[in-house]
């Protein structure tokens, strides 16, 4: 999902709702303490109440699903990463093999490893808060 036009983003403060500035594109957004983890355009960034960002990590090119977390230690997040396509110029026979795409970790001390391949046609990400456990959805068939 991305918002683009009117977006405002606010923390909830005990029992007030506090606005978050300067956020005008989101692909997502997670809770960071006094702060929000947020994606938008290939970067997850921590943005403060004044609207203040600081980028944490530049998510890989070819990413189509990310979850994130924010911990005490860091950032915790996920993605699958799709390959480059196939050459249009081959003849397809079906039912047609799947292939498989990268599940991607990243840690504050490892930065963005691959972790295993899944099938492709994979897709939204869930990863739980303390980062142990990711869960995708994963299509009985693939229609072209």
């Amino acid at each position: 999902m991305r918002w683009e036009r009117d977006c405002s983003v606010f923390l909830l403060a005990t029992t007030e709702l506090l606005p978050i500035g300067a956020v005008e594109e989101v692909d997502g957004l997670w809770p960071a303490g006094g702060r929000v983890l947020i994606s938008a355009n290939g970067r997850l960034c921590l943005v403060d109440l004044e609207g203040k960002r600081s980028e944490v990590t530049v998510v890989p090119e070819d990413a189509e699903s990310v979850d994130a977390s924010w911990m005490e230690n860091g950032l915790c997040a996920s993605a699958i990463l799709h390959p480059a396509a196939d050459d249009d110029d081959q003849i397809e026979v079906y039912p047609k093999a799947r292939g498989t795409v990268a599940l991607l970790t990243y840690a504050p001390d490892e930065g963005w490893v691959e972790r295993a391949q899944i099938p492709s046609g994979c897709s939204g990400l869930s990863i739980t808060r303390g980062g142990r456990k990711v869960a995708w959805r994963e299509p009985v068939n693939v229609v072209p």
